[in-house]
């Protein structure tokens, strides 16, 4: 075995780790170093493992079921089997999902679904459904994602994680063609919500006001996002703010909250959702569009 070979494949897997770590998986930035690292550990051949006689692959293929999104006519996903190229890098979330740990670790969140393969709320709040059902798992924009369709529910029971004078709620969205009603991304029944109108419309509502602007495209990867900052309403499309107003959230503790639908029920969205989350705290125009970069 060639040590220079080995010495070079760890220490580009090494730093494509740290890169993953430093700048978090979804990030542009990532993105592109871990491309461009990618090759380089390609050139390498094979990572050497010390003490063996021979390097090992790093790209041992495998297979994953992915969802094709449903028509929102139809309440039933259909699935399909698709090849992927595992690119042989260690999983850098502590819960074995494509997501690190510190996508779900940023102060103030109140709820953060990665749709790695579950439902899961990976913030620190660990918050359970009272309903889930429905939901299947395609590839995401990063990762997996949660696929949802007209019968689909993941709805929650009151919590305070909900009850906030400020708030921001960010994702992305894949609409599905055909939709025949607004689509609910995220709802604190009664407090603020996040909603794609029939006609692809990105609509920020909170108790006492509503701001809507911009279209999301059908079938294609959209980040969009909802800033409540105590006084004044701004939505995002693809991380630029498109409109703003005046209005704040009211108290409803007694209220739960919904992930692809309405709470307490009504206005499903039908199409995948992927990195949902949802902030207690006022996110900055610099953090959104650096959480919407391609």
């Amino acid at each position: 075995m060639d040590p220079s070979r080995s010495s070079c494949g760890r220490r580009a897997q090494d730093y494509v780790e740290w890169v993953r770590f430093a700048c978090g998986a979804r990030s542009a930035l990532t993105t592109a170093l871990v491309a461009s690292l990618g090759a380089a550990v390609l050139a390498c051949g094979y990572a050497g493992v010390e003490g063996d006689d021979y390097a090992r692959p790093l790209l041992p293929p495998r297979d994953t079921t992915a969802e094709t999104l449903p028509d929102a006519s139809s309440s039933t996903p259909t699935a399909t089997t698709t090849p992927e190229v595992d690119a042989g890098l260690p999983e850098a979330g502590a819960d074995g999902g494509a997501t690190p740990a510190a996508f779900c670790a940023e102060p103030g969140l109140a709820l953060c679904l990665t749709f790695d393969g579950d439902t899961s709320d990976r913030s620190t709040n660990k918050i359970a459904p009272a309903t889930s059902q429905g939901i299947t798992f395609a590839p995401g924009k990063v990762g997996q994602a949660g696929v949802f369709g007209a019968a689909s529910a993941l709805r929650y029971g009151p919590n305070n994680a909900f009850e906030t004078a400020t708030a921001t709620v960010e994702a992305w969205v894949k609409w599905a063609p055909g939709a025949s009603s607004d689509g609910v991304i995220f709802d604190a029944d009664e407090r603020f919500s996040l909603t794609i109108e029939r006609d692809g419309t990105v609509l920020c509502k909170s108790s006492t006001a509503d701001v809507k602007e911009d279209k999301v495209t059908v079938d294609v990867w959209t980040h969009v996002a909802c800033v409540f900052d105590g006084q004044k309403l701004r939505v995002y499309v693809r991380g630029v703010e498109r409109d703003t107003d005046n209005g704040s959230i009211r108290s409803s503790p007694n209220a739960g909250a919904a992930v692809g639908g309405n709470a307490p029920s009504g206005e499903p969205f039908v199409g995948a959702l992927d990195s949902l989350r949802v902030f207690r705290t006022v996110r900055t125009p610099a953090e959104i569009a650096l959480a919407a970069a391609p």
